[in-house]
């Protein structure tokens, strides 16, 4: 016997199945929240000393979009890639959004890889970009520089060559970037774990990332938007 929706799901639950997604960027989702919840807390993390540090909505679109800026700057245009590699941490969050609001697609790299498993997904993603936190910077960004990347540190950087994240934020700029990102252009390459052989990689749209998430968390997971999740 099938159930209606609005017989089993509260009603949020309902209005979020069902309203209009709009045009599905998303960059223009963070946008969104920026206006409608600026003060409301994005990403909670906890620092290394334990203090706990808030970015809201209003802070990540803002930071994201000087990260924006930056890439621009240094030639990234709508179709290239930008690799994040680094254990979970703020800067991942502002360098994928930034890398998403100029048109450019975003892939993670796991810093528990080695340098032959580094060295295929860079040369397969052939990225305009690598974001390396600095743990991982020594071994990650010569290969980045070998494949024509350019490099931005997450933290101290081990080499004047490579560029700060903090200096890359502090050149951006507050507005939001000129480039009309289409919701069909490739928001993220995401690999497989390469069981059988080679990972490979699987290309998401903007709008296909959208579509497929929010039923998954409203439906699937009963999230609400008071709801924290913890990654």
């Amino acid at each position: 016997m099938s159930v209606a929706p609005t017989e089993t799901a509260p009603r949020a639950l309902t209005q979020a199945q069902t309203a209009p997604l709009g045009r599905a960027t998303i960059g223009d989702q963070l946008r969104r929240l920026a206006r409608s919840q600026p003060i409301k807390p994005a990403i909670v993390s906890y620092l290394s000393d334990g203090t706990r540090s808030a970015t809201t909505y209003e802070e990540l679109d803002r930071l994201s979009n000087r990260f924006a800026h930056a890439l621009l700057a240094r030639g990234v245009r709508r179709g290239d890639g930008v690799a994040v590699m680094g254990r979970n941490r703020v800067e991942n969050v502002i360098a994928y959004y930034g890398a998403l609001k100029v048109g450019a697609f975003y892939s993670g790299i796991s810093p528990l890889f080695g340098e032959r498993e580094i060295a295929y997904q860079i040369q397969h993603l052939e990225p305009a970009v690598l974001v390396v936190a600095t743990e991982s910077a020594e071994l990650a960004a010569p290969i980045a520089d070998a494949a024509g990347a350019r490099v931005i540190v997450i933290g101290e950087s081990p080499d004047p060559a490579w560029t700060s994240f903090e200096s890359a934020l502090a050149e951006g700029q507050d507005d939001q970037p000129a480039v009309d990102v289409d919701e069909h252009d490739i928001a993220m390459i995401v690999y497989t774990s390469g069981t059988e052989s080679t990972p490979k990689g699987v290309v998401i749209a903007h709008r296909n990332y959208l579509i497929s998430t929010a039923p998954a968390y409203t439906w699937g997971l009963r999230c609400l938007p008071d709801d924290v999740w913890l990654y």
